[in-house]
């Protein structure tokens, strides 16, 4: 081989290999080049390490170890020798979500997918130094020290154990999560649903809505409703309401938040907004995720859609904070009474906003001035 032509090949070689090794820096938090190239934190709350374990009158068969990664699971295997006898260890966990968490509960395991054997949590007392209801706040890493504590009278017992730190997020928190996903869908729905032909079952029967038709049949079905021009999943909603709003979202209306299936109360009003010409409404959404089930005022999110100048539906505004009254599934706004839903004419803004000009109807919040629905 030419001298020349083995310099070219040695010279591809050390390109193919260069490239492969940065290929792999993307997939890899041990390759070293000029320092350590490191994985962002995962989309998840994890254990990030279990540190100084300590021992009263026990022996350690298995450290306490986290299972899985990205995950919130401890499993240890312990021999209590005695009465009291305890073992005490740190937990470091982090949030690595965009949304502050709460600490619920450590909870216990009997058996576990994939893991041979059984967990034993008898006679074991478990305390955590971490109050429930703390917050660990998004990218916040914080420690909790777990301390395991054997109540019983027998000797040598010995237990093999599985825990799981769990983790929720507060009404509010959750809600304009979850407020975020619907809205998205929301405005895909306005777009480019509609135009679709939509079919779902209603009382023993299928429903089809055709694409020339959609829209109108969802404006039909708001203004010949007797509870107040609009349509939703609310207890106590028609049927067709829930039939429908389900047809549109392709699915039950419920959204994925961390690993908590969160189920979503939607509201959806045509109505004058920004303008009063009686041909050019807003569609207005209503979210909240509260299971409405109490008589107080609840966190309800609204967002309103509209036209513009291309015929397309856009956002106007923000996702915009607010509360409203529980009441029964109806529209009038002296209809306090009863439970599964919320009165859209109580509603009020929680937050300033600005920039948005105030019209019929909804009012945006305008240096300061609290808008009433």
């Amino acid at each position: 081989m030419k001298k020349w032509t083995k310099a070219a090949l040695g010279i591809l070689l050390s390109f193919m290999c260069l490239f492969t090794c940065i290929g792999y820096a993307q997939f890899s938090s041990t390759l070293i080049v000029s320092g350590r190239a490191e994985l962002d934190p995962p989309n998840a709350i994890f254990i990030t390490g279990i540190s100084s374990v300590q021992t009263s009158g026990v022996t350690i068969n298995a450290t306490p170890v986290n299972i899985g990664y990205p995950s919130t699971k401890v499993m240890s295997e312990i021999v209590f020798e005695k009465n009291n006898s305890s073992v005490t260890f740190n937990v470091q966990i982090m949030n690595g979500t965009e949304i502050d968490q709460y600490f619920d509960v450590l909870k216990k395991y009997t058996s576990m997918d994939g893991v041979d054997g059984s967990f034993s949590h008898t006679k074991v007392d478990i305390n955590v130094s971490v109050p429930q209801g703390t917050k660990l706040a998004a990218g916040e890493t914080m420690t909790f020290t777990v301390t395991l504590t054997y109540s019983g009278t027998g000797t040598k017992q010995q237990r093999k154990m599985l825990h799981e730190f769990i983790f929720a997020m507060s009404s509010d928190d959750l809600t304009q999560a979850v407020s975020k996903g619907v809205t998205n869908k929301f405005e895909d729905i306005l777009n480019n649903r509609l135009e679709e032909d939509i079919k779902y079952s209603y009382n023993g029967s299928e429903v089809t809505i055709d694409n020339a038709n959609t829209y109108q049949a969802v404006v039909d079905n708001m203004e010949n409703d007797t509870s107040g021009n609009y349509i939703g999943n609310l207890m106590g909603s028609d049927a067709d309401d829930k039939a429908l709003l389900t047809a549109l979202f392709e699915g039950e209306l419920t959204f994925k938040v961390g690993n908590q299936e969160v189920p979503i109360t939607v509201m959806v009003k045509e109505k004058n907004v920004y303008g009063n010409s009686s041909t050019n409404k807003e569609m207005v959404l209503y979210i909240t995720a509260d299971d409405l089930q109490t008589t107080e005022i609840v966190p309800v999110f609204v967002v309103v859609f509209s036209k513009d100048n291309s015929s397309k539906w856009v956002q106007v505004g923000e996702i915009f904070e607010g509360q409203a009254t529980v009441n029964s599934y109806s529209g009038w706004p002296w209809s306090w009474g009863g439970r599964g839903s919320f009165n859209t004419e109580s509603w009020e803004s929680t937050k300033e906003y600005y920039g948005v000009a105030a019209g019929n109807g909804i009012n945006a919040v305008i240096n300061g001035y609290v808008a009433q629905n």
